[in-house]
């Protein structure tokens, strides 16, 4: 009995190779778009039995499928991004961005984000300054020597030095000394600067080293005042600058925006079949 058990066991291990291919042959065939299956029948160095294994491959065309849908999900997530930044970054306006600098020099600046629209600021701030304080002082002064020449110049006097010419020449007419009292009567400008600048006003002053001292004071605020007058046109031309400025501003902040053409390369991400792209892009405000 024991003779016949180990007959029939090593009948059984001589026949089981042979029945192997069969059970592999069994399995299901794998779907021809996701890869091949090829079984494989392997004999045991021993004897001892058999061993199955399957080789997969996968397909070139499913590779490159899997490779142009990745390619499509970055475009697709890249040009979601392009449009979120779009919709938050929108081009301005150059005409606010002028009117805004010639009412306030600076804002139109400050509208674009840039900062140097502080200094126009600061320069029309500076400019107004300039101006106040030196049209104060140039009023001031004038206030002074019209005080001054009303206690050192008298037309009563100018009157009598022509009636016993003492008066040197250039002597005034009656039509001068007549002229003389209507500007001080309508025009106090004229009287004052008359009677200091003319010389046929000069016997009305009580000596003439008063006379240049007054003359001196008047020059000093007519200095004040025209500094003041230039303070106003650097005004001015801080508000031409600083709008020409933003409007420039404007336009060039609009076309890195977008405006003009935009060329984009990209290489496609396939090993065995690698391409390029090139994009044109234009974009209008």
């Amino acid at each position: 009995m024991r003779i016949e058990r180990i007959a029939a066991f090593v009948a059984i291990a001589m026949v089981l190779p042979r029945v192997a291919p069969a059970r592999a042959s069994l399995l299901p065939d794998p779907s021809p778009t996701a890869f091949d299956a090829a079984p494989v029948l392997d004999r045991s160095p021993v004897g001892r039995g058999g061993a199955l294994e399957v080789a997969i491959d996968v397909p070139r065309s499913a590779e490159a499928l899997l490779a142009q849908r990745a390619i499509r999900d970055k475009e697709k997530k890249e040009e979601a991004k392009e449009m979120e930044r779009a919709g938050e970054i929108k081009p301005k306006s150059p005409g606010k961005a002028l009117l805004f600098s010639a009412v306030v020099p600076g804002s139109g600046q400050l509208y674009n984000g840039a900062k140097r629209g502080f200094v126009y600021m600061g320069v029309e701030a500076l400019s107004w300054f300039a101006y106040f304080s030196f049209h104060k002082a140039g009023d001031d002064k004038e206030v002074e020597f019209e005080r001054y020449a009303d206690g050192h110049w008298d037309i009563d006097r100018l009157k009598a030095a022509v009636s016993d010419t003492t008066c040197p020449d250039p002597v005034p007419n009656q039509d001068d000394i007549e002229r003389l009292e209507e500007f001080r009567d309508s025009n106090e400008q004229h009287y004052y600067e008359d009677i200091g600048k003319l010389d046929v006003y000069q016997c009305g002053w009580d000596n003439q080293a008063n006379r240049d001292a007054y003359r001196d004071m008047r020059q000093e605020s007519n200095r004040l005042l025209t500094n003041a007058r230039r303070a106003t046109t650097l005004a001015f031309i801080n508000h031409i600058a600083s709008a020409v400025d933003a409007f420039l501003l404007t336009k060039k902040y609009n076309k890195h925006l977008g405006q003009g053409i935009d060329l984009k390369f990209e290489m496609m991400a396939d090993v065995r079949n690698p391409r390029g792209k090139i994009t044109f892009t234009r974009r209008f405000f």
